[in-house]
């Protein structure tokens, strides 16, 4: 059985990879149950339930808990578990502390799933990773330039066993008749230009630029921010015309708000490979993306803007508003193709030795 570890299930990327993953191994036939922290009720929590897998919690939500560390021992011992697969910080850290009286031989991956985080500007940060990414069969990094940024911060004496399994969209989500939602919903006119992002709302991501851009937009330009977070307030702070940028705070039906829009933005000061822009290509949206590692991974040069530069961005989403965009939509199908759910789980369980 393969064991996906996760510090919650709350609205993210790395967790709708565990989310997508897991269901996918259950269709190939693949037994697998998901641990968390986190007790909140999620749309995720319920996905994965109504699918028939489980999804067990630590013995503390606490993520620093000692009483976690029973949890992850009993993992590492339990002979249910062939494949233990963990995911964000805390998960990663407890499973490397108990691979210790891993006796049983279990394989023990980890998944790298940004190009930067704050632990990067400690030194002590530094011995803590060394140790953890240490402990792990495999580290499977979402890009290529992930996997260039994880070793030059651990410097690893071998770096074999870091691989790139990319994150994956569910194609046929995006692809299958699809209601979108009334724009009414969102006050936002049948004639109006509507560019959406979706994304946590942190210190990774940046907002307030695709904010100022489309506010040097004529008002028939709306912008709709789904997502939740750290930086909500100061995100939704910084708007100068409230009539322009709609927020939904987090939400579950982003086909049908992919559907709804015209062109989808991921500006970010940095990624490790954005989820959201391959299911807006999925969708067939035009993706522009700022200039950072991750984002450069997936969109085309052509549709990237300067890292912060709401100028830049404002005049793409002009050009790309009322064109055809045939050429570029053609391109962002070839790139696609690469990322599809089917083959992402095909390389995880190649990886796993099932």
């Amino acid at each position: 059985m393969i064991l996906q570890i996760i510090n919650s299930l709350n609205i993210g990327g790395a967790e709708k990879f565990v989310v997508e993953t897991a269901l996918q191994f259950k269709k190939n036939g693949c037994k697998v149950e998901v641990l968390v922290f986190d007790r909140r009720e999620s749309p995720f929590v319920k996905i994965l339930t109504d699918s028939g897998i489980k999804v067990r919690y630590t013995l503390s939500k606490k993520y620093l808990s000692p009483l976690n560390l029973l949890t992850f021992i009993w993992v590492v011992w339990s002979s249910k578990y062939k494949v233990i697969h963990t995911h964000l910080t805390y998960s990663q850290l407890w499973c490397a502390i108990a691979s210790i009286l891993n006796f049983r031989g279990k394989k023990i991956i980890t998944t790298e799933h940004s190009n930067n985080n704050n632990r990067r500007s400690s030194s002590i940060l530094n011995l803590v990773d060394k140790f953890i990414y240490s402990r792990y069969a495999t580290v499977v990094c979402v890009s290529e330039s992930v996997r260039e940024s994880l070793i030059g911060w651990v410097k690893p004496k071998s770096v074999s066993k870091y691989v790139v399994v990319p994150n994956c969209v569910d194609i046929d989500k995006f692809r299958k008749t699809i209601n979108q939602l009334s724009r009414y919903e969102f006050n936002i006119d049948s004639s109006d230009i509507v560019v959406l992002m979706v994304g946590r709302m942190s210190s990774a991501k940046d907002q307030i630029t695709l904010i100022r851009s489309v506010e040097m937009l004529p008002d028939s330009y709306k912008c709709v921010l789904v997502g939740d977070g750290d930086t909500f307030q100061e995100v939704q702070d910084s708007v100068i015309n409230k009539t322009q940028i709609i927020f939904t705070k987090a939400r579950t039906d982003i086909p049908q708000l992919m559907a709804m829009c015209d062109i989808y933005v991921q500006s970010s000061h940095w990624e490790g490979l954005p989820t959201t822009v391959l299911e807006a290509m999925a969708a067939k949206k035009i993706v522009l993306g700022s200039k950072v590692k991750g984002n450069i991974d997936v969109i085309p040069t052509a549709q990237l803007f300067e890292h912060q530069n709401s100028c830049q961005l404002s005049e793409l989403i002009a050009r790309y508003a009322y064109t055809d965009n045939a050429t570029e939509l053609g391109e962002q199908e070839l790139i696609i193709q690469k990322y599809s759910l089917h083959k992402v789980a095909s390389q995880l369980e190649s990886i796993y030795e099932l």
